[in-house]
């Protein structure tokens, strides 16, 4: 283990510290120190359960831990090696500033991801399910929407996606039926695939579960068409927002 841990040290020493500064020692161990915490509530831990078990745990609760996992015990290895590696009641070394400024990066990554609220920001278009099909596919299409939520009556009905329209074009035009002027929203979306095609969230809910679901939908074998945003994630709220597979870019980059 002394040979272990003296190849630890060592290895840290030269990739992430260097004598000096003990002022970016206090920014590392605080920055750390918040995910730390951040951790420990997440995973609903004790003082006494090691950082890297909690990190083994957090890996299914917070996909940004997920991601940087790696890192995350590398500066856990270096917080161990500032914390305990002295000279006279002094630290030995301090972290360079990159490192510092990239543990202030995961922190924020971690512990303040932004939230879905932000994209309520656009005016929600909806319909209701008695308007004709060819009112919805208007809109849809100078828009460029692929989805849109349907109401029945001011209350939630379902979501309408591309893709039920293209089964329902297939159906009715084979039939000999096809006539967008009369037929009814509620009439195309008898042919979803899928009718629990979308989630309800909670306006305060991360971006990371937001990716945790379409993924999850999607390691089953369902489309997830889209996510409907509410204030608490009630489906008979107001709806403030929708997330798509289309916002997944602008999400991922935000996020990662």
């Amino acid at each position: 283990m002394q040979w272990l841990w003296h190849c630890v040290t060592h290895t840290l020493t030269r990739r992430y510290i260097f004598g000096g500064d003990m002022s970016l020692v206090e920014d590392f161990l605080s920055e750390f120190c918040e995910i730390e915490k951040y951790l420990r509530v997440l995973t609903n831990s004790d003082e006494h359960k090691s950082f890297s078990k909690m990190l083994q745990e957090s890996k299914t609760k917070n996909r940004v831990v997920s991601r940087y996992i790696g890192e995350l015990g590398t500066f856990a290895s270096l917080r161990n090696l500032l914390s305990h590696e002295r000279f006279s009641g002094a630290h030995v070394a301090s972290p360079s500033e990159q490192v510092v400024e990239r543990i202030k990066e995961l922190r924020a990554k971690i512990i303040s991801q932004p939230r879905l609220l932000k994209l309520c920001s656009v005016e929600l278009l909806t319909f209701d399910k008695s308007d004709t099909i060819q009112k919805v596919l208007l809109e849809m299409r100078k828009n460029d929407f692929s989805q849109v939520p349907i109401l029945s009556g001011g209350t939630l009905f379902g979501v309408l996606s591309s893709n039920t329209i293209s089964r329902w074009l297939g159906s009715d035009a084979f039939e000999g039926l096809f006539c967008t002027s009369e037929a009814t929203v509620e009439e195309v979306m008898a042919h979803q695939e899928f009718s629990d095609n979308y989630e309800i969230l909670p306006q305060d809910q991360t971006y990371g579960k937001a990716v945790a679901k379409f993924e999850k939908a999607t390691s089953k074998g369902k489309a997830l068409d889209a996510i409907l945003i509410t204030h608490s994630g009630k489906p008979e709220q107001e709806l403030l927002g929708i997330v798509t597979m289309a916002d997944m870019p602008k999400i991922m980059s935000e996020l990662y």
